[in-house]
């Protein structure tokens, strides 16, 4: 997925992961791969964890910094519920985020949004 990304010429002036390890891993291949605008840093933050509620993810999203492209690396299935939320879409089934797939929301107020990319790996051929 990430040389995906690298071949579109995508790249993050922000990153965030979270703490767990495979989360990490996975954001570091993605972060290594794709070019970085300027001097960005992959931080580590609680928010990105399942346990985090929608609220305090809301709050913490709210409180970024500004930036155009923002990769958040998290988990099933809390990222594709909060992509939902983003979308508008009540029921998260709308939804569903495959083990490395990518979903691509733009935000004006990072309260709402719109589906501009969603890639899954299976149908790309990758595994």
């Amino acid at each position: 997925m990430a040389f995906c990304l690298r071949r579109s010429n995508i790249y993050f002036d922000a990153a965030y992961t979270s703490p767990l390890v495979r989360a990490q891993q996975t954001a570091g291949i993605v972060f290594e791969l794709c070019r970085a605008k300027g001097a960005v840093d992959l931080q580590t933050v609680d928010a990105l964890l399942n346990e985090t509620s929608q609220q305090a993810f809301g709050r913490w999203l709210g409180r970024l910094p500004a930036a155009e492209h923002v990769l958040l690396v998290g988990h099933a299935p809390s990222l594709a519920e909060r992509a939902c939320v983003l979308l508008g879409l009540a029921a998260t089934p709308a939804l569903t985020l495959p083990k490395a797939g990518l979903a691509c929301v733009e935000t004006e107020d990072r309260t709402a949004g719109i589906l501009k990319l969603f890639l899954a790996p299976k149908p790309l051929g990758l595994k």
